[in-house]
């Protein structure tokens, strides 16, 4: 074999190398991971190692949070709001009340510890004061978690050296839940923590929810029919002066009822959430006609709306990453049955 042969697939078999370590980089490199994840790295290498909490009695029962996070209670626990739940609310705030609120972490919070004592700020009214804070961690199922203790006072309920617990859960796949807690005596602190050791998942909503979502949407708020229309629902004001029923009237018929596409939106490297591509209803004569609407979720599927034009990230069907759906050859088929007409 010649020397130049030799080389030449010398620098190929490098090429190749150096191609499939930059794809596994590129794939799942710190750049693209939640900014959180790099403050959980180091705060578990530092902290105590404790041992897992005990697993939840068989009698407790699964419930959801709005983000739809599941984890299990007790039955004494009874709603007090979105994501939180109260046991005896006659104790408050003595032995036996419990408190507790769990939520999905946004992806681009940084992470941190959330009852750290810091300086008081003299400028600051009503803020929180920890004392006797500890920290430490363990791991639920291959899963990190970071607990923080603490006597709380302040803030503006008032607290007096309330005993909380913050606690940071790994959830996989790039998601995190904090549980915060709140209980009238020592021994709520276990079962705080056993309530973290339930936290789960969410649900994220899969490519054909995310579609009917959005179609469900623009039906009730007014951009196909009228009749279809749900004044309890509709999320958009009327201008000053316009009654509901003109302001939906006026865009009645804008949009095709099936989506036209449909991209996985990625923000920072990793999935942020849906936009639903809706084209307009060629049969209707209007200013701007050829416009689109863009209907936006999050990765559960919820926080359904359209962001005012132009559309976000400038998205169309002739973006990449956009698969076109049935609504798109509704709309080609209308467009080319003749020119559009005034209703």
């Amino acid at each position: 074999m010649s020397p130049v042969s030799m080389a030449a697939r010398f620098r190929i078999a490098w090429l190749v190398a150096a191609g499939l370590v930059f794809v596994a980089g590129d794939g799942r490199g710190d750049s693209v991971r939640p900014k959180w994840v790099a403050w959980m790295d180091a705060a578990v290498a530092r902290l105590p190692k404790a041992a897992a909490p005990r697993g939840a009695p068989a009698e407790w029962v699964t419930v959801h949070t709005p983000d739809t996070l599941p984890l299990r209670l007790g039955a004494a626990y009874r709603p007090r709001n979105g994501g939180c739940w109260e046991k005896h609310v006659d104790r408050w705030p003595g032995p036996g009340w419990r408190d507790v609120c769990v939520h999905r972490e946004d992806p681009t919070d940084e992470g941190g510890f959330r009852m750290r004592p810091a300086p008081v700020d003299p400028n600051m009214e009503d803020q929180h004061r920890s004392e006797v804070w500890r920290a430490e961690t363990f791991s639920v199922g291959g899963r990190r978690v970071v607990v923080e203790r603490a006597l709380v006072s302040g803030g503006i309920e008032g607290a007096r050296r309330q005993r909380r617990l913050v606690a940071h859960i790994e959830l996989g796949g790039d998601e995190l839940a904090i549980l915060s807690g709140r209980t009238g005596d020592d021994g709520g602190y276990d079962e705080l923590l056993t309530i973290a050791g339930t936290v789960g998942p969410p649900h994220l909503a899969t490519e054909a929810e995310v579609v009917a979502r959005a179609e469900a949407y623009v039906r009730v708020n007014g951009y196909v029919d009228p009749a279809d229309a749900n004044s309890k629902l509709v999320i958009d004001e009327p201008p000053d002066g316009v009654t509901r029923d003109v302001f939906i009237a006026r865009r009645a018929h804008d949009l095709l009822p099936q989506a036209c596409g449909v991209m996985r939106k990625v923000r920072d490297g990793f999935a942020w959430g849906w936009h639903v591509v809706f084209c307009y209803d060629p049969r209707k004569f209007k200013s701007g006609q050829g416009s689109i609407r863009v209907v936006q979720t999050d990765v559960l599927g919820n926080g359904a709306f359209i962001p005012g034009p132009p559309p976000p990230g400038n998205t169309s069907m002739a973006s990449a990453g956009v698969k076109r759906l049935p609504g798109m050859d509704d709309f080609e088929r209308l467009r080319g049955a003749g020119r559009p007409t005034s209703r």
